[in-house]
């Protein structure tokens, strides 16, 4: 499934998450596979609770980690990809305008 730009991305309530020294660490109790997300993947999972689009994220993150905006996207939209497939996340559409 592709995500789109305008497309709020939400977690997974089922999973259990915990933080330690500036890493997330989520648990899928479904399947008890546990996922530890780097640096860039901590700050895209946090940004999740804001109802953020993919784009608003995607710039975030080219202002924290100092990369160019398409790679920002890209590698946002990759990563939502993937858990997406694992039922990590949710798709949900937005009617918000992008600026």
């Amino acid at each position: 499934m592709k995500i789109r730009g305008t497309d709020v991305i939400i977690k997974n309530k089922d999973l259990i998450t915990n933080e330690y020294k500036d890493k997330v660490y989520i648990l899928d109790p479904q399947n008890g596979t546990i996922h530890t997300l780097n640096e860039t993947a901590t700050f895209i999972w946090k940004s999740l609770k804001n109802n953020n689009s993919v784009v608003e994220i995607a710039n975030s993150i080219t202002k924290k980690f100092q990369v160019g905006k398409k790679q920002a996207f890209e590698d946002t939209r990759n990563f939502l990809e993937n858990y997406l497939l694992k039922s990590l996340v949710f798709q949900k559409k937005s009617s918000k305008k992008l600026i």
